[in-house]
């Protein structure tokens, strides 16, 4: 009897242990399962985009004769190559956002006969790019000229621009679309077909410096987007991205619109946007693109819009857009896992591209060799004219600027065309371009002779016109307002984001002059000739950089005299300046909208006839009229770089 029970017990035993093991052997593979399951096969698609080179392909900013190494498409080239050894090999395709041609060194180039490429074309070539689309500047020299450029350089396959049709025969002038088949390696070393679909829009009025009616015609980006993801889908792309020469704008943009990149990451089937023409960089901290971050599903950190990851350099070839794209392969089928984007930023550290300055080389050497043109001679006994204290007193370089555009306005006014002007008082206005931020010799720094290498120092070239506006006493005295925030109040900060100004200002005891936002950008301080005022540096700041108010009762515009009399609110004043655009801080919203007329002639070819005429009486004399000057508290010191 007791013999039998345990051998129950011991047949009961032995049903526990191989249910035991049927339920360890379930985990086991349920465990394996889900292990599969989190190891599913993938691959990455990276996008790698530049926008807005400008014509700036080596250091050199050709506009203005100057070096600036935080910049150029050679250093961006470097960037770029780094980028693509970072993917397995294939992984990756490269693609550029327009506005490639650009200012001095593209119409140096121009003028050598329309045959001879453009150095960015033949960088871009030497890159290469799996696909590029143009911007507006693109079509500054007409239709023809680009095609031709496009085809010489070997770019014309590479050439999406899906809003821009030929009017004699309906068909877009260049690729409506592209196909790129890219054939990848999987996490588990499978190979995979990937079909990336390239859509390419521009702004619909193309560009403002010639007249394509008759010629080509364009449709709304939004749409074009809309209808080309369609016919890319049917044809089997797995992924579309997208090549924007536009900005930002929201949700709901007019029918036209240059800005509609928000609004393209809200189409269906849409994967990923370069964008380009507002050269502002996202994602990123500056402050110039914070309103994007204020519209809905915007996220900082991963750089998507609705879900969908955007990129945007700023321009001159700041820096790269890269978007990378994690795929799930199933089989021969791939989907979307995730995506991020990401900017690298060009460093005054970043090297050039050797094979991208070889490229160029001839073209470099060619419009350098311009800036020796002498243009006048400066008397014998004259100092030397420099900019190096231009944010604290007068300098001759900037009356001269300031004199060419009076001269074009009192002409204005003395024609028909200005005689409703006749009786107004004719200023001018004239910003720093260059303030020494990357090199002294970039700063103005004229010695016996005035050459074109001193003119565009002194007046960039770039697309710059001198424009005639109607301002009144009370708007001006608020644009000088604002200029005068440049400055810290007597008394003020003695700390910097640059260490070496705040050791020295700890140690000095004195205050910094100029605020954080302008140590390395004089652009928005203007000189204004034709008038006479002071800043008193004892008071506060009215704006700050951004031309929000500070403080509503500061006023640092100690007098504002035209010819010795106060300058009252209500005067009517006729204001020649190229450095107005709707968004200048303070008073851009009103007086941009006030111009009178537009010129046609680029300030820095004024300036320079200006100063030929004057050389064609003798040598040119360093004479400032000291209109304006900067005062504060008896002892008061500043510590300025």
């Amino acid at each position: 009897m007791l013999s039998q029970v345990k051998n129950e017990a011991t047949k009961r035993n032995a049903v526990r242990w191989k249910s035991l093991m049927i339920i360890v052997f379930l985990c086991i593979c349920s465990v394996t399962v889900c292990s599969a399951k989190a190891a599913a096969e993938t691959t990455t698609v990276r996008v790698i985009s530049t926008t807005d080179i400008h014509g700036k392909t080596t250091t050199t900013d050709y506009d203005s004769s100057c070096e600036h190494n935080s910049g150029s498409l050679a250093q961006a080239a470097t960037l770029i190559d780094k980028a693509r050894s970072e993917i397995t090999a294939g992984g990756s395709i490269t693609v550029d956002v327009g506005d490639s041609i650009y200012g001095y060194s593209a119409d140096m180039i121009k003028s050598q006969g329309n045959t001879v490429v453009q150095p960015v074309y033949k960088a871009m070539k030497t890159i290469g790019y799996d696909a590029i689309t143009l911007g507006n500047h693109d079509f500054d020299y007409g239709y023809q000229y680009v095609a031709t450029q496009l085809e010489q350089a070997g770019l014309s396959s590479k050439c999406v621009l899906s809003n821009v049709y030929d009017v004699s025969t309906n068909q877009t002038v260049w690729n409506e679309n592209l196909m790129l088949t890219k054939t990848l390696e999987t996490s588990e070393g499978n190979k995979v077909k990937v079909k990336i679909g390239i859509i390419g829009v521009t702004r619909p009025s193309l560009t403002n410096n010639y007249n394509h009616t008759g010629i080509l015609k364009t449709t709304d980006m939004l749409e074009t987007v809309e209808n080309q993801v369609s016919v890319l889908k049917k044809e089997g792309a797995d992924l579309i991205i997208v090549l924007a020469h536009s900005s930002f704008g929201n949700a709901n943009p007019d029918y036209g619109s240059d800005s509609m990149v928000y609004a393209m990451t809200k189409v269906p089937g849409v994967t990923a946007i370069a964008g380009g023409h507002a050269h502002k960089n996202f994602p990123s901290t500056d402050a110039n693109i914070q309103s994007v971050y204020k519209l809905p599903n915007v996220n900082k950190t991963t750089g998507l819009i609705n879900g969908v990851p955007v990129v945007m350099e700023a321009d001159k070839g700041a820096g790269i857009g890269i978007i990378d794209i994690k795929l799930k392969v199933s089989g021969k089928k791939v989907s979307v896992l995730s995506t991020k984007s990401k900017l690298r930023y060009v460093t005054s550290s970043t090297a050039s591209s050797e094979k991208v300055l070889k490229s160029v080389q001839s073209s470099d050497s060619l419009i350098k060799s311009s800036y020796a043109e002498a243009i006048a001679n400066l008397a014998a006994a004259a100092s030397k004219i420099t900019s190096n204290l231009g944010v604290l007193e007068d300098n001759y370089a900037i009356q001269l600027n300031n004199e060419a555009k009076i001269q074009k306005g009192l002409e204005y006014i003395s024609s028909n065309e200005g005689s409703a002007y006749a009786s107004y008082p004719v200023i001018a206005a004239t910003a720093y371009y260059e303030c020494g931020k990357d090199s002294t010799d970039n700063l103005i720094n004229i010695g016996n002779q005035i050459t074109w290498k001193d003119i565009l120092t002194d007046q960039p070239y770039r697309r710059d016109v001198n424009n005639f506006y109607t301002i009144t006493g009370s708007q001006l005295k608020e644009w000088m307002e604002y200029v005068a925030s440049a400055f810290q109040q007597s008394g003020g900060a003695t700390t910097s984001k640059d260490t070496t100004l705040s050791t020295l200002s700890s140690t000095l005891e004195s205050p910094i002059l100029l605020k954080d936002e302008w140590q390395n950008d004089w652009s928005q301080f203007e000189v204004f000739d034709g008038v006479e005022y002071e800043f008193d540096l004892s008071k506060p700041a009215k704006y700050t950089y951004y031309g929000k108010v500070a403080d509503s009762d500061a006023s640092r515009v100690k007098t504002l005299t035209y010819n010795g009399r106060p300058v009252t609110n209500n005067l009517q004043v006729l204001l020649v300046t190229n450095d107005i655009t709707a968004n200048t801080p303070v008073i851009g919203s009103k007086v941009y909208y006030q111009r009178v007329r537009k010129n046609t002639e680029r300030s820095a070819e004024e300036l320079k006839s200006y100063v030929q005429s004057l050389f064609a009486f003798g040598d040119i004399e360093n004479q400032t009229d000291e209109n304006w000057r900067v005062v504060s508290n008896v002892g008061d010191a500043f510590l300025f770089r």
